[in-house]
């Protein structure tokens, strides 16, 4: 299941009538900008996880999706767990602080310390949300 971000102006417009709101071109500023701002906050480590991200238009909504699987053991992280082997004869593990070979421990299974959360969407959320007011007034029409 992919994370996603609806963007409704239903819910952006509710005061305003519909002749007065330009909703279309709010609402595709508004999911690109939420889609650059998730690949920007997304982590780097290989980059397939900002590159999965991709955004859809559909009337007067907008959705931001980021395809990579693994992103749920991103954004909430993961608690330490037991790797083993699958393909290869062993596995190294250097979190002895060291970088030297000589010091790393080598076998069938390791440690992985866990993960923090990263909560890449909430903080390109947070980041729209502060534009809405200026984005907002590009499409909104004066009555004349």
């Amino acid at each position: 299941m992919p994370i996603t971000i609806d963007i409704k102006a239903d819910k952006l417009l509710k005061d305003l009538s519909d002749d007065l709101v330009d909703e279309e071109g709010l609402i595709r500023e508004l999911t690109l900008k939420s889609e650059g701002y998730c690949r920007s906050e997304a982590p780097k480590d290989t980059g397939a996880l900002a590159r999965s991200i991709t955004s859809r238009i559909s009337g007067s909504t907008g959705e931001v999706k980021a395809g990579e699987e693994y992103w749920k053991h991103v954004v909430f992280g993961t608690s330490s767990h037991e790797i083993r082997v699958k393909n290869k004869k062993v596995l190294s593990d250097r979190n002895s602080g060291s970088t030297h070979k000589k010091d790393a421990i080598f076998g069938t299974r390791v440690m992985h310390p866990g993960t923090k959360p990263n909560n890449f969407p909430a903080r390109a959320v947070n980041k729209v949300r502060g534009e809405i007011p200026g984005i907002a007034q590009k499409y909104v029409r004066l009555k004349q």
